[in-house]
């Protein structure tokens, strides 16, 4: 993908204003069900010519039987065979293109040092998404904001926001396994933490 996806600027007719992905993902961790802030990104993101792109250069789910599996049946996927897929049909995500997930907040003791992960990772452009899947974790739940590194080394799937896809609303990017993970900030909240990371 040859730019960056971006799409958290918003216009004045909306109410909340976030310039950054980072204080959209802290007022999603505030509030995440009645924010007009979600459906502004959706339709910036409609607007993105980027986003557009990157859809229309992955190869259809329904020719990729293994990330279709894992969008539909999860967790009753083969590993071994998607993460084989993604290698051969993925493609890369710009440099400093950011992504969130919905997670566990980690321990602060890795803070700064790269670990690898031996399974894919399922990121999102919407930081709402990120903050529902953050509160399953509750009380340890966690928004991670992921910048891409200068030199990405794993491939994405982009899953299609339109059409009769199940999760569409997720807008989501499925990372291939043993990709290097550095986190660099963790901020406590009352609610959900923010986890700032690079991932590569």
């Amino acid at each position: 993908m040859s730019h960056p996806i971006t799409a958290y600027v918003w216009k004045d007719r909306v109410p909340e204003t976030c310039n950054t992905a980072r204080n959209l993902a802290i007022k999603m961790a505030e509030n995440h069900v009645n924010s007009p802030l979600p459906s502004a990104l959706h339709t910036a993101l409609d607007l993105s010519n980027e986003y557009s792109i990157a859809k229309k250069s992955m190869k259809p789910l329904g020719r990729m039987p293994n990330v279709n599996t894992y969008r539909n049946r999860h967790p009753a996927y083969d590993p071994i065979a998607l993460d084989s897929e993604l290698r051969t049909y993925g493609d890369f995500l710009h440099p400093q293109q950011v992504i969130f997930h919905g997670g566990l907040c980690p321990s602060s003791d890795i803070l700064g040092t790269p670990y690898g992960q031996q399974a894919p990772l399922s990121t999102t452009l919407c930081p709402q998404v990120a903050a529902t899947h953050g509160h399953y974790h509750s009380p340890n739940g966690a928004i991670w904001i992921f910048t891409v590194s200068e030199n990405p080394i794993t491939p994405v799937y982009v899953f299609n926001n339109k059409g009769n896809q199940r999760l569409k609303h997720e807008m989501e990017i499925l990372f291939a396994s043993s990709h290097i993970i550095q986190v660099t900030c963790i901020t406590r909240t009352n609610g959900l933490s923010i986890v700032d990371a690079i991932i590569t």
